[in-house]
């Protein structure tokens, strides 16, 4: 499986399109399934995306989903980075860590 980056901008869940040196731009994950508009571009400084532009989206924001992919980028990062570690074992984890977060 592959891992896509994503980012939130305005409740709305984007997928990089590609980037150009610090410039990175964004669509939205519905443009194929509802031929949504929605982009951004962001530039990378000290390893955060700051927002340059963003345009206009077809749909509603689905808040929800931001947790959901949230959680994915944070197994798939910890995949990434501790090889030797079961998959079960980061799974876990990362439940441990969602949870923790959402009764603080």
């Amino acid at each position: 499986m592959q891992f896509s980056p994503k980012i939130t901008v305005e409740w709305y869940l984007l997928v990089k399109d590609k980037n150009r040196k610090e410039r990175y731009y964004w669509c939205c994950e519905y443009r194929k399934s509802k031929n949504c508009s929605g982009r951004a571009v962001t530039i990378l400084e000290n390893k955060q995306h700051i927002l340059i532009k963003s345009t206009g989206y077809n749909h509603a924001p689905e808040a929800s989903r931001i947790d959901v992919v949230s959680t994915l980028n944070m197994i798939n990062e910890i995949a990434a980075s501790q090889t030797r570690v079961k998959p079960s074992q980061i799974i876990q984890d990362s439940i441990i860590i969602v949870q923790t977060n959402f009764t603080c």
